[in-house]
């Protein structure tokens, strides 16, 4: 910027320069801004992290050889002269040596070092010409490498890598190779490396060279089998000395030259970052001599580059951004690797085969031996062979097939059959010749799947076919060369050495046409020696010029191993190739030593194919593939979602499919990868996605979403999507039925019904919701509609006649019964309806004849007793016995059936019989009423009095809820003149039934005989209306309305009928002002209304004003009751103060009567009790001696209290402000020394619950007096907390009071402060902290909290009474009292000091012990109940808001195991992953709750946040623009996002 303002500045002074110099001068300055922003733009994304000075670090470090950086960014520098590895951590603190100490030599001249994934550590000596692998304890571990000028040695090695397998590469200046080993330090190839500076192994284990070329500088390329790729030339560089490639294929080159780093792209194109220039300084992105660079993978966008500048013996690391790097290159699957296994001694042979894990050898010695493992078989030597009947010149070469032994004799032309398991001789074929079928020097015989023998017909060239039996078959002619060795594999190509060994021909099973096999990737100067199949089409191919087997798949070099020398895993030649097809190993040997070793092909699998998802008939995903039954031991399952770019392990299984039965919050993307036990992983399959468990997801929170896309489905599999589906509707249906949601359970009961038409029991589910409702109409044509397509269902036509029955539809009823009996006949439970329905139509003969079927074919007493009440209502008491007599005579006698039989007796006047049966009922059932009311009704009938009484009360003591009980009683009782008895038992029967005209009638009479003419008039009123046409009643009421009317002349015409007034409490003065003091009843005596009735109540000493009242009207023969409301005259108060006194109250009413004035008059006194004085029928009067307006009390406690200790909450800020005054309150009265004494004659738990009179001191007089009882104390505080603003409750517990206090906090905010809630009490969103006031004189505040808080919970565990009185609350209704006395003084000052100790102590204590009390209150409650949701939510809040998130999202997790639908553990956890910035699983866990609620506005703008955090504005915009929609208020309250849109 300050080069432009310079080149404005020239422009604006043109007379400093002549044209030209002006000119020049500013094209130059053009061209150095234009510089400088590209060289701004090109190391924008290179940002310098740390530098590490060694010689800093450790003294005596010597040269370094090398420097290596392992996953976890720690250093490992490689000594030089020390011949040690110096290890520092990421932090670059030096951590330890290797060796630790300076005697012991683990190297000679240690010039490279590389740390694999499992920590050891590789070290290239020059000297011994090996790699020594040691742990990180420096404990050797392996050494492997040769020295010489060999392929697979070493003559002066100077670099080594290691690629993702483990393999080793070695870059051998001396021999000019790249070489590659195994982790067992087998070769495995090798690439000429003439004029290679550097090489890299890239991820995909392509081998990359930098070497030295004639314009520059060449990067060639090869691919893992050692051909070349690609090569290209980089220019621009001076000096490099070392270069590596990262894992998007960007190579960096260390020019020591140029004093920097270049990167350039995998096309050698320099994509512009450079890191570092020349310096002599040693600063931060200056170099003086970088030689030595590495990197370690950080994600996907970045690099840390470490450089070490020899001249300053530092290190300096750079990270490396690739923002548009949009690619990760995938590891390549590894098509072969091999292993040493082991190396024996064995006896010299000339070839062996192995079928079956059994080895078949000929010996040098001509002995046939068979072997498995250590067993021989047989062991047939010369003269064995003979005495089994074989006849063998010169054995040369064998196979087997099907149990048999082929044998080739190269003397005498032919194959020799015997027997595999035990040697003897089958048969033999072939004869000397050229013919067809004959032989001519045979050296070679092999046999394919099919049986077809293979011989190798070497003078006549070419391979002869013969079939098992060993019949000639055809030939394989080869022309102008002899075949010397043949090779079968398992898909039957059969592959044929010439005798030129250069070539080698091939024939497959299906083809007819012999094709050369192209030897790529030999040298010009190979000879085979031997050659071997393996595997489906696999050849090894040894190459005696070299040493070396290469290994071809599918006719194309893939690979090579062992290399020629005398360590374990090499050979000094191979003769013999034998192949183990069970297991792949091979076995070779050497006619030179007679050792075999063994080898072993690690082949990965086939990728699995096909991957699909198949649905099960449950409607379960169920992923399945073909797989590679040969060589997979198990298969990886990878999967994402579909928006992720990269795969995760899922789960590991043996089989090839794998049912998906879990939910899933997206459609996930699945892939299958096959694996061998060994490790080697095949590709990954096709990708599939599973959309069936996404939906079992959705089903929770969309189901009718779910529901569509599974319909779209079906085709895939009919039924399990329909039971899917059936699934998904009836979980609705539960929820609704379990909600009562009846009209959605019916629809879905409709919808499922369409899914699933043929399941009969959802037509009668949704028949029975119609019922619940009551719309028995609609029920009905369900069931009628179900009845057409199960014809033969039962339970269908039950139900469906049960609906026409409720529908009172009788005829419909009687009609269905009929048709369902001509399916379901003699079906007792349809009989049963038609019986009922028959009997509701008053079809009594036909119900009876069913009933009477229904006897006689069940024999069920039931039936029996249900016939005999027809007939009894029938009045045929003869038939109704008889029934129940039979039933009786078929043994099926109960308790009701004898009861009914009672009843039939009493009905046919047969008392005594009926006796004898009730009381076998009452034998079997002692405590049935009725039982006991039959008993009494006989007894009755019999004129037993007495005993009948004695029934009818045991009747009623077991049920007192039957007015015929009480009627019954009642009516005996008067018959023997048990007036009051009656009365009792009548009054009784008519509270339990007021329209039963005989106990209006009856209760009448008595009230009539009793003078209670008032109410007997009303009754026999009621009972009239009941019975107009009843004389007797008619002429009672008559007389009773008479009667009265005499009574009533004599009488004024309005009478004070009932005076009350109540005792007064002066602390309740302000309580009457709006309340009654007392009542008054009046009675119209005439049958004519009166108007205007006045009443006035006077007392001069106590009311300010006549108290007048005047009632409209009253009617006739009426009732009024008056209530009295006055004002007090404050006098009283004061009066109060030196006790009790009674007062005179005058009453006068007057009215007009007969157009004369009448005036009644009555005098009453009404009692004030003592100032003190209250009574606790309502325990919220206790406010009326707590006043918030108390200015004596606020004085007091603003000026003597809380200013005193003003510097305790700048000490405790966190600590709510109710919660420090209450403490400095509570602590202040506690130095004074006011203590609690319990009221001899009048204990808060002797009057609490009654109404005795008790006493309560105001504040004033408590601080005044220095003692109280419990109420006192309550009092006291609560006064001296609410003149100070702070809202205080009294806690009511069986015969005690405590106190409690708002602490400010909500239930919500009560975790941030950490207190536990089982200290508090949580009522109507208000957190209150109870205090025992009693200990106040010996206890401190703290002590006196947890007092409370156990009396509480006692109190709430048990089955106790406890009430929280809220003062606020109770003051409406009960409005203080102020004492009337002056302010308030102390005799001596308190010790304010001592007293503010004590405080801090309390306060101190309260911030301890409410850090920790919570989580491990918490904690125990779930150790007891793991699966409470509500407490595990808690327990993850309070963690989240004490940045706790991990164990916060641990609690939120817990809870989706146990409800997946639970809207705080959703929302908390994506708010736990959005503070923490893991944006994709806060956003998932949103997602899942607006799926449960997309009207939550606040959840709205967690998602607008949240997409504004991800850049994803859009998103954001539109979450927002749903918030705003619901509540446009929110635009308010979220300014800065607003801000953020614009």
């Amino acid at each position: 910027m300050n080069l432009y303002k310079l080149m404005l500045f020239l422009i604006m002074k043109p007379k400093l320069y002549n044209k030209t110099g002006f000119a020049m001068f500013a094209y130059f300055l053009l061209i150095l801004i234009s510089l400088t922003v590209s060289l701004q733009a090109q190391i924008a994304n290179v940002v310098p992290e740390k530098t590490l000075l060694l010689n800093q670090k450790v003294t005596n470090l010597g040269d370094v050889a090398n420097v290596y950086v392992d996953d976890f960014f720690n250093y490992y520098v490689l000594s030089k002269d020390n011949k040690n590895i110096n290890i520092f951590n990421s932090s670059g603190d030096f951590v330890k040596k290797i060796p630790s100490d300076n005697n012991t030599k683990l190297f000679d001249t240690p010039v490279d070092i590389c740390v694999q994934k499992n920590g050891k550590i590789a070290v290239l000596d020059r000297g011994l010409k090996r790699i020594i692998i040691v742990n990180q304890d420096g404990e050797r571990q392996s050494v492997f490498g040769n020295s010489g000028s060999n392929l697979g040695n070493l003559d002066n090695p100077s670099q080594i890598e290691f690629d993702a397998y483990g393999n080793f590469y070695v870059f051998d200046k001396g021999n000019k190779t790249v070489i590659k080993f195994n982790k067992q330090g087998l070769y495995r190839g090798a690439i000429s490396a003439k004029n290679c500076i550097a090489f890299a192994v890239g991820l995909d284990q392509n081998i990359h060279l930098l070497t030295k070329a004639d314009q520059g500088f060449l990067v060639q390329v090869y691919y893992p089998n050692f051909t070349i790729k690609t090569q290209f030339l980089i220019r621009n560089l001076s000096e490099p000395t070392d270069f590596l490639i990262n894992k998007f294929n960007q190579y960096y080159i260390v020019d020591t030259e140029l004093c920097s780093v270049f990167q350039y792209d995998s096309t050698g194109v320099p994509t512009g970052v450079k890191i570092g220039i020349k310096g002599n300084s040693g600063s931060v992105g200056t170099f003086s001599e970088p030689t030595i660079i590495c990197n370690q993978y950080v994600d996907d966008s970045n690099d840390k580059v470490y450089i070490f500048d020899e001249k300053f013996s530092s290190i300096q690391s750079f990270n490396v951004n690739f923002k548009q790097m949009q690619f990760k290159p995938a590891v390549p699957m590894v098509k072969m690797d091999v292993e040493f296994v082991e190396s024996q001694k064995t006896d010299p042979y000339k070839y062996l085969f192995i079928d079956n894990d059994v080895f078949y050898y000929i010996l040098n010695d001509n002995t046939l031996l068979a072997k498995k493992g250590r067993e021989e078989i047989f062991r047939l030597n010369t003269q064995a062979q003979k005495q089994k009947g074989i006849n063998l010149s010169e054995p040369i070469a064998l196979t087997v097939f099907n149990n048999k032994v082929y044998i080739v004799d190269n003397d005498d032309d032919k194959v020799v059959v015997i027997d595999s398991k035990n040697g003897f001789n089958l048969s033999q074929f072939g004869e000397s010749g050229s013919n067809e079928g004959q032989l001519n020097s045979p050296n070679d015989i092999v046999a394919d799947n099919n049986g077809k023998i293979y011989v190798s017909d070497y003078k006549n060239s070419r391979v002869n076919v013969y079939n098992e039996q060993g019949m000639y078959v055809n030939k394989i002619l080869l022309t102008n060369n002899r075949p010397i060795k043949l090779a079968m594999s398992k898909l039957n190509t059969i592959f044929i050495l010439l005798e030129d060994k250069k070539s080698i021909f091939y024939l497959e099973s299906e083809k007819n046409k012999v094709e050369s096999l192209q030897l790529a990737g030999l040298s010009i100067d190979f000879e085979i020696g031997t050659i071997a199949s393996i595997d489906e089409n696999m050849l090894l191919v040894y190459d005696d010029y070299y040493g070396v087997i290469h290994v071809f798949d599918n006719y194309k070099k893939i690979s090579e191993f062992i290399s020629r020398g005398e360590n374990e895993a090499q050979m000094p030649n191979i003769n013999i190739i034998a192949t183990n097809i069970n297991n792949n190993s091979l076995f070779v040997s050497s006619t030179k030593i007679n050792v075999q070793k063994q080898f072993r092909l690690l082949i990965p699998p086939a990728e699995p194919k096909d991957a699909k998802i198949n649905i099960s008939n449950e409607g379960i995903a169920d992923l399945v593939w073909i797989g590679d039954t040969k060589r997979a031991s198990s298969y990886l399952i990878y999967r994402k979602k579909q928006d992720e770019k990269d795969f995760q392990l899922f789960t590991k299984v043996e089989s090839t499919s794998l049912l998906l039965d879990k939910p899933t919050e997206n459609i996930m993307q699945y892939g299958v990868i096959a694996e061998t036990k060994d490790g080697l992983q095949s590709k990954m399959s096709n990708i599939v996605d599973d959309e069936i468990s996404y939906l079992q997801f959705l089903k929770d929170y969309q189901p009718q979403q779910a529901i569509k896309r599974l319909q779209e489905l079906k085709e895939f599999n009919p039924i399990g999507i329909v039971n899917k589906i059936s699934l998904i509707y009836r979980e609705l249906i539960e929820k609704y039925s379990s909600s009562s949601n009846w009209d959605m359970m019916i629809n879905t009961l409709g919808e499922l019904i369409k899914v699933k038409p043929d399941e009969s029991s959802y037509y009668i589910e949704l028949a029975n919701a119609y019922k619940t409702l009551l719309r028995y109409s609609d029920g009905i044509r369900v069931l009628n509609d179900a009845k057409i397509r199960f014809s033969d269902n039962l339970a269908v036509y039950q139900n469906l006649i049960r609906l026409q029955y409720l529908n009172k539809d009788y005829v419909g009823t009687i009609a269905q019964c009929k048709e369902a009996l001509t399916k379901f006949a003699d079906n007792e439970k349809i009989m049963q309806s038609l019986a009922e329905a028959y009997l509701s139509n008053n079809q009594k003969e036909e119900a009876l004849q069913v009933y009477r079927d229904l006897s006689f074919k069940t024999g069920k007493e039931q039936y029996f007793i249900s016939a005999g009440k027809i007939l009894v209502n029938l009045g045929r008491m003869d038939e109704a016995i008889m029934v129940y007599t039979q039933a009786q005579n078929t043994g099926n006698a109960g308790s009701e059936l004898n009861a009914a039989l009672a009843e039939a007796y009493i009905a046919k006047g047969m008392n005594s019989d009926a006796i004898l049966q009730i009381e076998k009922s009452i034998l079997v059932d002692k405590t049935n009423p009725r039982y006991f009311y039959i008993l009494g009704l006989a007894h009755s009938n019999n004129r037993n009095k007495q005993n009948a009484i004695t029934a009818f009360e045991k009747a009623v003591s077991l049920d007192s809820t039957q007015a015929e009980y009480y009627l019954a009683l009642g009516k005996d009782y008067e018959i023997i003149n048990k007036i009051a008895n009656a009365q009792v038992a009548y009054e009784k029967a008519y509270k339990l039934n007021a329209s039963n005209w005989e106990v209006l009638y009856r209760l009448g009479k008595i009230y009539l005989d009793l003078k209670k003419y008032d109410q007997s008039c009303k009754l026999l009123v009621d009972a009239n209306k009941l019975l107009p046409e009843n004389k007797e009643i008619k002429d009672f009421l008559d007389k009773a309305m008479l009667t009265r009317e005499k009574y009533n002349a004599k009488r004024d015409p309005i009478e004070i009928d009932n005076i009350s007034f109540t005792s007064l409490f002066p602390s309740l003065f302000n309580y009457y002002k709006t309340n009654q003091i007392g009542s008054l009843t009046i009675f119209n005596t005439k049958n004519e209304p009166f108007d205007d009735i006045r009443i006035e109540i006077t007392s001069p000493e106590l009311l300010d004003e006549p108290a007048v009242t005047v009632v409209p009207m009253i009617i006739p023969m009426d009732f009024k009751e008056v209530l009295v409301y006055a004002r007090l005259k404050d006098a009283i108060i004061k009066k109060s103060i030196d006790g009790p006194k009674d007062y005179n109250v005058n009453i006068a009413i007057t009215y007009k009567y007969k157009e004369k004035e009448q005036r009644l008059t009555q005098k009453t006194t009404v009692k004030v009790y003592s100032l003190n004085s209250i009574s606790w029928e309502d325990k919220k009067r206790i406010a009326s001696f707590i006043s918030a307006n108390d200015e004596n009390v606020r004085s007091f406690i603003t000026g003597g209290i809380i200013a005193k200790f003003s510097d305790i909450p700048l000490a405790f800020p966190k600590i709510p402000k109710p919660i420090l005054q209450t403490a400095m309150v509570w602590e202040y009265f506690r130095s004074l020394g006011i203590t609690y004494v319990q009221d001899p004659n009048s204990s808060y738990q002797a009057v609490s619950e009654s109404n005795v009179i008790d006493y309560v001191q105001f504040a004033s007089q408590t601080i005044d007096r220095k003692t109280g009882d419990c109420d006192d104390l309550v009092t006291l505080m609560c006064s001296s907390l609410e003149s100070i603003g702070i809202n205080t409750a009294v806690v009511d517990v069986p015969g005690h009071v405590f106190m409690a206090f708002d602490t400010g906090l909500t239930p919500d905010k009560l975790l941030e402060s950490g207190i536990n809630e089982n200290m508090l009490i949580i009522r109507n969103n208000t957190v209150w902290l109870p205090l025992e006031t009693t200990v106040i004189g010996k206890n401190s505040f703290i002590e006196s909290w947890e007092v409370a808080n156990k009396r509480y919970n006692e109190t709430l565990k048990s089955t106790q009474r406890l009430e929280l009185i809220e003062i606020r609350n109770a003051v409406i209704t009960y409005p203080p009292l102020i004492y009337p006395g002056g302010s308030i003084g102390l005799n001596t000052l308190p010790n304010y000091q001592a007293i503010g100790e004590k405080v801090k102590e309390d306060l101190t204590k309260f911030m301890s012990n409410t850090s920790q009390n919570l989580e491990v209150e918490l904690l125990a409650i779930l150790e007891k109940y793991p699966k409470n949701i509500h407490v595990a939510n808690k327990l993850g809040l309070y963690y989240a808001r004490n940045g706790k998130f991990q164990l916060a999202e641990v609690q939120f997790l817990n809870v989706l195991v146990e409800k997946k639908t639970d809207m705080a553990a959703l929302i908390n956890l994506g708010n736990v992953y959005y503070i923490q910035k893991n944006y994709d699983k806060a956003e998932s866990y949103f997602t899942r709750a607006i799926l449960l609620d997309e009207n939550n506005t606040g959840l709205l703008v967690n998602m607008a946040k949240l997409y504004l955090a991800m850049g994803k504005q859009v998103k954001a915009k539109e979450y927002f623009a749903k918030a705003e929609k619901l509540n446009p208020e929110i635009v308010k309250q979220y300014p800065d996002i607003i801000k953020r849109f614009n």
